[in-house]
């Protein structure tokens, strides 16, 4: 009876850390009007907007590689998965949006297909004062690399690219001809769990309708993640057992 009571008050303190970071996961915050939205397969036309022609081959944006089709079919690190994107119901883009959390993030960069691959610098700066941020991946980074980064509670990301110029989540810090531009497409694979593609070209120049965003792919998950906390607080379960026999 013992036993049994101990397992289920561990299953039970597993399920509360887990919905205990869950609660505390990194939110967006956006314009009106703009959240979430589904899609169920890329083809190039435009809408949404990170749905258009690449250079880099046929069928190669951003939606293709994160559903493992076309261009990507065989592509070992996509993660073959449709997650809502954030914009308008239409297919357009949020020109300002940023994070909330008041943890840690880890960040992978799962690929980067761009010309710019050794220049691209991703980084973070804060809301209230976007003077204030740090370098995520300096340029010479490239797929494969990873890192924990502590920004301030609310927080956007920008890239800087070719000739030190910056995109950022809020587009109305860009360079002028640029603010009507969203340079980041922002997916969610769970509660603070999120996949974003960057386009570091000019809005119109080289790409489709206005860019492909697989410049550079990230993954950004808080941390911990909610279902590392519940596995971890499960699998202390084999440890009671033989404490317990």
């Amino acid at each position: 009876m013992q036993k049994r009571v101990s397992r289920w008050l561990l299953l039970l303190v597993a399920g509360v850390m887990a919905l205990t970071v869950s609660a505390s996961a990194t939110t967006v915050v956006g314009s009106a009007g703009a959240g979430w939205q589904v899609w169920s397969a890329p083809d190039q036309d435009g809408t949404p907007y990170w749905d258009n022609t690449s250079q880099d081959g046929n069928k190669k944006n951003i939606g293709y590689f994160l559903s493992k089709t076309g261009g990507f079919s065989s592509h070992p690190s996509s993660p073959n998965i449709t997650p809502d994107w954030w914009g308008y119901n239409g297919g357009g883009a949020d020109l300002n949006f940023h994070f909330s959390s008041p943890l840690s993030q880890h960040v992978a960069l799962v690929i980067e297909v761009a010309g710019f691959a050794n220049i691209n610098e991703l980084g973070w700066y804060d809301v209230a004062n976007p003077t204030v941020g740090g370098v995520i991946f300096p340029g010479p980074a490239g797929a494969g690399s990873s890192t924990v980064f502590s920004p301030t509670p609310n927080f956007g990301l920008y890239i800087k690219t070719s000739g030190g110029v910056k995109y950022y989540t809020q587009s109305l810090l860009n360079p002028a001809a640029e603010r009507q531009h969203q340079h980041f497409a922002l997916f969610k694979e769970a509660p603070g769990v999120y996949w974003i593609g960057v386009e570091d070209k000019p809005a119109n120049t080289g790409e489709g309708f206005g860019g492909d965003y697989n410049d550079m792919v990230i993954r950004m998950a808080v941390v911990p993640e909610p279902t590392t906390m519940g596995l971890f607080a499960l699998g202390l379960l084999p440890l009671l057992r033989r404490r317990k026999a």
